[in-house]
């Protein structure tokens, strides 16, 4: 039986959900994960190097996985195979991250995918239409 005890967040953009989910591992001493699951995931299905750039486009081109609960949304789209390859990859290694630490995971739709996991605590943070303002130029400027 797996002790670890295993924190999800999700958050809105401009939220500043990263910045608390880093405080919180390291206050608890938790490991944190988030775009490591990307490069496990993409690990498993075969792709070796995955620079900062590839990994953005990989991200950024995956179906999220409320879209495919819309009736007919991937009628006719492309890649839908490696979609899925990918999602169910990113579940793997949440699980398996989930069953070897006590950590922090931050996104990823790791919340659904750990739900039924005993010591499992989800959050969803959100924010007033300000606040995201504030983070999102925030982001902006430190990404120019």
């Amino acid at each position: 039986m797996n002790n670890h005890t295993v924190i999800t967040i999700s958050r809105q953009y401009g939220s500043g959900g990263r910045e608390l989910a880093n405080k919180i591992a390291e206050k608890l001493g938790y490991k944190l994960f988030d775009r490591q699951i990307v490069h496990l995931a993409a690990a498993q299905i075969g792709i070796d190097d995955l620079s900062e750039d590839n990994l953005r486009n990989l991200e950024n081109n995956v179906t999220p996985l409320s879209l495919s609960f819309i009736p007919f949304f991937n009628f006719g789209s492309r890649n839908t195979g490696f979609n899925n390859d990918v999602f169910i990859n990113e579940a793997k290694a949440i699980r398996q991250l989930a069953n070897d630490n006590d950590c922090v995971i931050l996104g990823r739709c790791a919340d659904f995918i750990l739900e039924d996991l005993p010591n499992h605590y989800s959050f969803f943070i959100c924010a007033m239409m300000i606040i995201e303002k504030k983070e999102e130029k925030k982001y902006m400027m430190a990404n120019l």
